[in-house]
């Protein structure tokens, strides 16, 4: 469903293109704010291929403003929303999510256990405010934004199946470790 923009690679949107062409797909393009201009202009000229995603800090005192200057240049929707100070439904988000909501757009949240990037420092990020069961009342507060919650919440699947089977607005991904992890359960 998702790919994350690289700034460290200088080839990343040409080498994204020949493996769009080669398997036929369109990739929505989860670009951090700051090389915002940059993907927006390659997919004015790429339409096919690829799909504008802005990636805010949630947190961020300005992620309004953010969030209309990435509508005003043409980006589709967001994510990957993650690493946030509240649980996902928190309504300091909400202003946020009315956007969205008012766009039409796609907002990919990460699920489940995140990451952790320094074990010897001190970090403020906790995988539990990132739970699939808090795009619920997202979804059904904001019904014109298509929720998409990353990873199938791993590892609280079963929340995100039923989730998703209940609100048609709701759907989750298989990306990260998450079929790796289930192979044994596909049956």
């Amino acid at each position: 469903m998702h790919v994350h923009f690289d700034d460290k690679r200088a080839n990343f949107i040409p080498d994204l293109l020949k493996l769009s062409d080669r398997l036929n797909l369109t990739a929505c393009l989860l670009t951090p704010f700051a090389n915002r201009k940059v993907v927006a202009d390659a997919a004015k000229q790429h339409l096919r291929q690829i799909v504008p995603f802005g990636f805010v800090n949630l947190d961020a005192t300005d992620v309004v403003k953010q969030v209309e200057e990435l509508h005003a240049m043409g980006h589709r929707g967001l994510g990957e929303l993650e690493f946030v100070k509240k649980p996902y439904s928190d309504p300091s988000y909400f202003p946020v999510y009315e956007l969205a909501n008012r766009y039409g757009w796609i907002v990919l949240f990460h699920t489940g256990v995140v990451l952790r990037q320094k074990f010897d420092e001190p970090e403020d990020v906790a995988s539990g405010r990132m739970r699939p069961i808090y795009l619920e009342e997202i979804a059904r507060r904001f019904p014109k934004m298509t929720v998409l919650g990353a990873h199938c919440g791993n590892p609280e699947y079963e929340w995100a199946a039923e989730i998703s089977r209940w609100n048609p607005d709701v759907f989750f991904d298989l990306s990260g470790s998450t079929l790796t992890k289930m192979h044994a359960r596909l049956a």
